[in-house]
């Protein structure tokens, strides 16, 4: 009884110890295969994994020195780009060398508007050559004609001025406000200061012809036609062209 229960007990420790070696073996053996499997299937004649991948990918711009603006992409960038990337990039590409086609000078086009007539070159001769302080009676004949013939604005300033003045005609607060308000109708809106110096001036020395004045250019606004003949005081005046009197007022405005 005691001897079976030894030869067994015997028998137990030593069968599992074999099996358990061979399991060991076994393992070895599998995890062996594994791992030599994949270098045995790989082709020999087949560019490893860094090969295959070209340089420029394995290499970065910065460690192979070109610079990054010489891509393909920015060939055909514009000219403002090139002229900025040339004066700012760290590394200049090589195109910068090139010259930038900058943009010439375009010409002017032709003068706009209608042709300039004879008449209208010899007033502009004229306004370069007269002197509105020392005009003679021809040249304030040239200057009402242009005004009452062409409606010229710049002729009626020119006449408002002469007449405030008394340069060349007679002082006449009256026709110098009536052709500054003339000019001012036909456009020239800079006469608007003068206008209301004229007017003070008006009311203090002339106050009957400013009443007759306010009433000329109510009927205006009223829609009545605008009469371009000198009125009869401004007739007198121009036919008295050289008198400078002050018509018996003195000009404390300095006009």
């Amino acid at each position: 009884m005691s001897e079976r229960c030894a030869g067994w007990s015997g028998r137990a420790l030593v069968v599992p110890q074999r099996r358990f070696t061979a399991a060991l073996l076994s393992l070895f053996l599998i995890a062996l295969a594994l791992v030599s499997a994949p270098a045995q299937a790989a082709d020999p004649a087949a560019p490893s994994e860094a090969e295959a991948r070209p340089e420029a990918e394995t290499m970065p711009a910065e460690a192979s020195g070109a610079s990054p603006w010489e891509h393909e992409l920015w060939s055909g960038a514009t000219t403002m780009m090139r002229i900025y990337v040339c004066s700012h990039a760290r590394r200049n590409p090589s195109w910068c060398q090139d010259e930038p086609l900058l943009p010439s000078k375009a010409p002017l086009p032709e003068e706009q508007g209608p042709p300039l007539t004879a008449e209208d070159a010899a007033w502009l001769r004229f306004l370069e050559r007269t002197d509105p302080a020392n005009l003679t009676a021809e040249d304030v004949a040239v200057i009402m004609r242009r005004a009452t013939e062409r409606r010229d604005p710049q002729a009626m300033e020119i006449l408002g001025f002469l007449y405030a003045q008394g340069a060349s005609v007679e002082r006449n607060y009256a026709e110098a406000y009536r052709w500054y308000g003339r000019a001012y109708l036909a456009g020239e809106r800079g006469v608007r200061a003068n206008m209301d110096i004229v007017w003070g001036l008006l009311q203090r020395y002339d106050l009957e012809s400013a009443l007759a004045l306010t009433r000329e250019f109510n009927a205006l606004a009223k829609g009545a036609q605008l009469p371009m003949t000198p009125g009869p005081e401004g007739a007198q005046a121009s036919s008295a062209a050289g008198q400078k009197s002050g018509g018996g007022s003195t000009d404390p405005a300095g006009l």
